[in-house]
């Protein structure tokens, strides 16, 4: 009795242990017809879901690029594995651009392209909170606010809905800039003057001035944000998420915890 419990044990622990050994080794590879994941030689082939949008997926190995050891891309979409026990799959992540997508370096859960930002492979969505003081809305419309009675939290006044956006972080701010974002053409942007330039000749003040507090994306280019600042109406580069919240948080205006809750409440 004891030798067959013992024989059971080692049963178990020959299914189970490869569960749990060498988990983060796991990558993707490209082979002459397929994409695999697998480590130290032994390669799967990733199934597709059985949804409509990611059954029987196939790729253009010719143009697979592996972005780290879970996600890849090709000329037709962006795809990531997601591993239970000896089961693998492949998903495609809905409506991501292959040409400008990317993972971000300072958070590799987030993900971004000239269209949207993503957390864990899904879109980020923004929620705005509701103003509803007229009053300091029509004052503070286009302004990033900071609570400076409390610990200096940012929020970024929509200045046409009657919103305000918290942001809480780098990653959070830098996709409020770009959910908040409209379009705007390269002519047009270069009507606005650029702050810290020299090269301000010739730029539009009234144009500005109509402008102020919007954030532009350039939709000729590679959906590049820019914020005018509604103190100067001049337009300053949201770059990379720390260069947002760090323009965010420098342009800033000091606001109260009284007039901060006056407008919500």
């Amino acid at each position: 009795m004891k030798k067959l419990k013992l024989f059971y044990l080692f049963i178990i622990v020959i299914l189970v242990l490869p569960l749990f050994t060498n988990a983060e080794n796991y990558k993707l590879s490209v082979g002459d017809d397929n994409v695999y994941y697998g480590c130290e030689g032994k390669l799967i082939t990733p199934q597709t879901d059985d949804s409509s949008e990611n059954d029987e997926l196939t790729f253009d190995i010719e143009s697979v690029e592996i972005l780290n050891d879970s996600t890849f891309l090709d000329k037709n979409g962006v795809y990531y594995v997601s591993r239970f026990n000896y089961y693998c799959y492949f998903y495609k992540i809905s409506g991501a651009d292959p040409e400008t997508y990317e993972i971000l370096s300072e958070d590799n859960r987030y993900s971004m392209d000239k269209n949207k930002m993503y957390f864990n492979y899904k879109p980020l969505k923004d929620e705005g909170e509701q103003i509803k003081n007229i009053d300091l809305f029509n004052r503070l419309k286009g302004r990033i606010i900071l609570k400076v009675e409390d610990n200096g939290e940012a929020y970024y006044i929509h200045p046409v809905k009657q919103e305000m956006y918290f942001l809480s972080r780098p990653v959070v701010a830098f996709n409020v800039m770009r959910e908040q974002g409209v379009g705007i053409t390269n002519n047009d942007l270069e009507r606005i003057g650029i702050a810290g330039s020299v090269k301000n000749y010739g730029n539009d003040i009234n144009f500005s001035n109509m402008h102020k507090g919007k954030i532009f994306l350039q939709v000729e280019e590679n959906g590049e944000a820019w914020y005018v600042n509604p103190e100067d109406g001049k337009r300053y580069f949201l770059g990379r998420p720390t260069d947002a919240f760090n323009v965010m948080r420098n342009l800033g205006l000091g606001i109260s915890n009284n007039d901060f809750n006056s407008m919500i409440e």
